[in-house]
């Protein structure tokens, strides 16, 4: 079993002796970065696959319906922003970064339609859309993350300008890319009056999809990008081989791709670090059992499901090196709310002396929360926990209580691992340290801050 090391000395990590490449702290200059990412879908794939959750296509965007999965592998078409904000809340789409995604495409819907509807009025007809995506879930920080980005697009739209802020947002995940990929993903029917993004400034000013959609592109393949730095950065923790525990999905299913918990994983396991892979079921929605095992399984990772009450007889055998999952929102001090048991499990953890990991980007932490007793949880219909398949096992006149996420301390934490760095035994000041990386960053490549 892998032993629980000192806490480092700073919360970016860059130790020579471990086996990754050096993270950036403020003043210094990045580090290389890996070859181009894969770019987010354009295509339906005969044989959907998890890296295949959301495809924007044809005009429309097309959610993998994780709600039959794995039995069934269907796309849902989605052509409007109501449509949307329904896929999300009825769980068509789940996972805080997929969400986030999935409403930045819902308002380039909303406005292909409500300018079709009035060129003139679309920007204040717009607002209604916009706030039914953000209260489509309460939890997922990404999604009103993702809004605001979309928010400030529309800002720079509505002004006349090509974008809010005076370099491009939509340039940090074009650069460098080939002059025919930019004007294909940010908008085809470009002439020769482009501006960076690629797409007609002149027509950009009428009409605001093509503008919006490379935004949209762009959140999308950063995330893509985000979620392979953090499988780099996360499997640089673990000295293995070992098995790990993870619990809910947190895999490409809930992201734009790669996955983050599950990225970790399957960079790890492709390095040999991580031999086997337990997962809890995560009761109600069953998302270990349907989704993250049939992710692990398409990848060719072993994996094993357990029922969530069996967490602690396995750590007691030993063997466990690490507990990996992702989040849906982490406070300014590293507090970190995920479904509902992750407490639990970091308790346990700590107990048996099993490092806990985080993988989640940096448009998962709120910056404007203090501590987890300020995050929202959600809580849905009781009969989700009532019944199963679609059955009442539950008797009558019984209650039940049916919260999604639970808030896992920072001081049960060994790592929050982002795609600008790592995090070790997060504090209030450790996290702000990080917030200084992230905000230097963004100030050298020109994006608002």
């Amino acid at each position: 079993m892998e032993t629980r090391p000192e806490p480092m000395s700073t919360p970016i990590s860059s130790s020579p002796d471990r086996d990754q490449a050096p993270v950036a702290t403020p003043g210094q200059s990045s580090p290389a970065r890996p070859e181009p990412q894969p770019l987010p879908p354009r295509e339906l794939p005969a044989e959907p696959t998890p890296d295949h959750a959301l495809v924007w296509h044809e005009d429309r965007l097309f959610l993998l319906d994780q709600r039959y999965l794995p039995a069934r592998a269907d796309f849902l078409a989605i052509d409007s922003a109501t449509g949307a904000a329904r896929a999300i809340k009825d769980m068509v789409v789940r996972g805080a970064p997929a969400i986030g995604i999935a409403a930045a495409y819902g308002v380039v819907l909303a406005a292909r339609d409500r300018f079709r509807q009035d060129p003139q009025a679309w920007p204040d007809l717009i607002q209604a859309d916009l706030d039914e995506l953000a209260a489509s879930r309460p939890t997922a920080v990404n999604l009103f993350w993702a809004l605001e980005r979309m928010r400030r697009r529309l800002a720079g739209l509505t002004a006349g300008l090509p974008g809010a802020s005076k370099v491009d947002p939509v340039i940090g995940a074009f650069q460098g890319r080939p002059e025919p990929y930019v004007k294909a993903h940010g908008q085809s029917g470009a002439t020769a009056n482009t501006g960076q993004a690629g797409f007609d400034l002149c027509q950009t000013a009428a009409d605001p999809m093509p503008a919006l959609l490379a935004e949209a592109l762009a959140i999308h393949a950063e995330d893509i990008a985000a979620n392979r730095r953090m499988g780099q950065l996360g499997a640089s923790l673990i000295q293995g081989p070992t098995a790990v525990i993870t619990h809910c999905n947190a895999g490409a299913l809930a992201t734009g791709g790669f996955g983050t918990a599950l990225g970790v994983i399957r960079q790890a396991h492709a390095e040999g670090k991580i031999t086997q892979v337990y997962a809890d079921e995560t009761r109600p929605w069953l998302q270990g059992t349907r989704l993250t095992a049939w992710e692990l399984a398409q990848d060719g990772i072993p994996v094993t499901l357990q029922a969530d009450g069996a967490a602690a007889s396995l750590m007691a055998r030993g063997g466990i090196g690490w507990v990996i999952v992702g989040a849906d929102r982490i406070a300014a001090n590293g507090d970190v709310a995920n479904k509902i048991g992750t407490y639990g499990l970091a308790i346990l953890a700590r107990h048996h002396g099993i490092r806990f990991m985080v993988a989640a980007p940096t448009s998962t932490i709120d910056w404007g929360i203090a501590d987890g007793c300020a995050i929202p949880i959600e809580e849905r219909d009781p009969g989700e926990v009532l019944a199963c398949g679609g059955s009442r096992l539950g008797p009558a006149g019984v209650g039940a209580r049916n919260p999604v996420f639970d808030v896992t301390p920072a001081a049960l934490v060994d790592a929050i691992v982002t795609e600008r760095g790592i995090v070790e035994r997060p504090t209030a000041e450790r996290m702000r340290a990080l917030l200084v990386a992230v905000d230097h960053k963004d100030r050298l490549a020109g994006n608002p801050v």
